[in-house]
């Protein structure tokens, strides 16, 4: 048994060192750590719902900061507890453990509601390191536009679950609905009450606009099966490529610049030049042209059967996925992977395919949380720079303050892209060891 723990252990692979030494440099104090990094995140959380969450309840705000709070507190509490238990830091240890049982604690306290959601989004972050580390260490090989070609047959999946189930309450259900319309949900079982004519008000104008608008409809034709009533297919597929253009191009510009006021406060003429970006506007263009595909194999498809069936949305989304070459994007793809995944786990165990078990998503959820954690202290070259970026804040600034040349011995490149650093130690509570390698 000894010797199987020690290979487990990686003893080769071992710092000496306390958890004040390599960890909690700021404090010595565990206890201390713990508690004022669970009150960072707290209060970051309480930032972020003061901006943009107005709708909340304060219940629901309060358990959500509790859940965040508790889940720093218990990962750097075990990071210390799993030290003087084994007597130094294990590199099999040192991270993923403590933030494993940390956070499959910590998402109990979290709403059942909001718990898949969560486990979705760090599982497509995490997917996305876990996919930059073994194209690092060559475990696989980049596959050239591999991300569209994924993108591709995930929407073709999930828009098919969704033509036969129809749109669900989470986020990416709403903004599927939001961008490519309800309309290829609905089943139209009768062609007559589509047809029916919309009587306007007894205005001149509007009599005028009216019939300016039917004799436009009525030089092109419209499947009796098409969900679009008092329209031409072709007025339906060019009205969602401009809509949709817009949204896309116009929204991310606009995202982007509120996401910098300083800068907009300082250099307001630098508003244009995030509308005129190539980026945003290849954006829109893609969102347009996915859109516009989809409805219009959708609609040619019903000509073609003389009638419509769900299968027809996942042959569209095939005809439409490979637009994504105009704005590759491999963050939105896993997403959507990982909620075409869930449905499809969803719809298994509603059908009795798979067995339901309970703690799933608590897993996901645990699984992802530790291997970013992992990421973040030991190997954050490969962690998403703008992920990092918001550990960082909402840390407030701690992952500058491990002493990660130590961590280095590990041979990952844990100082990969922050300063050097030595910090200022209280010697009274560092090792003997520790102060002879200080003063070699």
């Amino acid at each position: 048994m000894p010797s199987i723990l020690s290979k487990v252990l990686m003893p080769d692979w071992s710092v000496p060192y306390n958890c004040y030494e390599v960890g909690h440099t700021w404090t010595p104090s565990c206890t201390e750590a713990a508690l004022e990094l669970g009150n960072n995140l707290s209060q970051g959380l309480s930032k972020k719902f003061d901006s943009n969450g107005v709708k909340q309840s304060l219940q629901s705000i309060v358990r959500s900061s509790l859940f965040l709070s508790f889940n720093g507190f218990s990962v750097i509490l075990l990071f210390c507890i799993t030290r003087r238990l084994m007597g130094k830091f294990y590199y099999s240890m040192c991270a993923y453990t403590p933030a494993f049982i940390g956070s499959l604690l910590a998402i109990m306290i979290e709403r059942p509601s909001r718990r898949p959601a969560l486990a979705i989004y760090v599982a497509n972050i995490a997917s996305e390191t876990i996919f930059r580390i073994f194209i690092a260490r060559g475990y696989m090989k980049p596959v050239q536009h591999g991300e569209v070609f994924l993108f591709t047959v995930t929407m073709s999946v999930l828009l098919y679950i969704i033509k036969k189930n129809g749109f669900g309450s989470d986020p990416v259900s709403l903004a599927l609905k939001f961008i490519v319309g309800r309309e290829e949900t609905k089943s139209c079982h009768s062609a007559h009450q589509q047809l029916l004519p919309i009587h306007p008000k007894d205005n001149s104008k509007s009599n005028l606009l009216r019939k300016l608008i039917d004799k436009f409809n009525s030089m092109f034709p419209k499947h009796e099966s098409c969900p679009h009533r008092h329209r031409s297919c072709l007025t339906y597929i060019s009205s969602a490529f401009l809509r949709s253009f817009f949204m896309g191009w116009f929204g991310k510009s606009v995202v982007k610049t509120l996401s910098k006021p300083r800068l907009l406060l300082l250099r307001p003429n630098k508003i244009s030049d995030n509308f005129l970006n190539s980026d945003h506007l290849y954006f829109g263009l893609f969102l347009a042209s996915f859109t516009a595909i989809y409805k219009g194999v959708n609609c040619s498809l019903r000509f073609a059967s003389n009638q419509s069936h769900d299968w027809h949305s996942f042959i569209a989304a095939l005809f439409a996925g490979p637009t994504m070459f105009l704005s590759p994007n491999t963050s939105i793809t896993l997403y959507l992977m990982w909620k075409c995944i869930e449905s499809l786990y969803c719809i298994g165990v509603k059908k009795g395919y798979i067995r339901f078990v309970m703690p799933t998503v608590h897993l996901v959820y645990a699984l992802s949380t530790a291997q970013l954690f992992y990421s973040a202290v030991l190997e954050p070259k490969h962690m998403k720079p703008s992920y990092m970026k918001f550990l960082d804040r909402m840390t407030a600034h701690r992952l500058h303050l491990l002493n990660r040349m130590v961590l280095d011995v590990f041979g990952t490149d844990a100082s990969a892209g922050y300063e050097s650093f030595l910090p200022d130690f209280h010697l009274q509570y560092t090792t003997k060891r520790f102060q002879e390698s200080l003063f070699d």
